[in-house]
């Protein structure tokens, strides 16, 4: 089956057989307006213990190839990328 995001959609599917640690464990598409990203997400557990998603979005030009890097941005000093 085919998942074709709408504008202002996105799909994300469960990554339940990572090869790496550090790979997303979520991986799909989004679409804001003509254009479509491939979207990552990870589920990390910040210092106090309360877990978010951090994502990543990259422009949906050509197809995903495996030199994309699997690892989340750096984040900067108040958290933000």
């Amino acid at each position: 089956m085919s998942f074709e995001p709408k504008d202002g959609q996105a799909f994300l599917f469960l990554e339940d057989q990572k090869a790496e640690e550090h790979f997303a464990d979520y991986n799909g598409e989004i679409a804001v307006g003509e254009r479509r990203y491939w979207i990552k997400a990870w589920e990390p557990t910040s210092k106090n213990g309360r877990r978010y998603l951090k994502i990543q979005l990259r422009p949906k030009e050509g197809r995903r190839t495996t030199s994309d890097s699997d690892r989340p941005a750096k984040e900067g000093r108040n958290g933000s990328l």
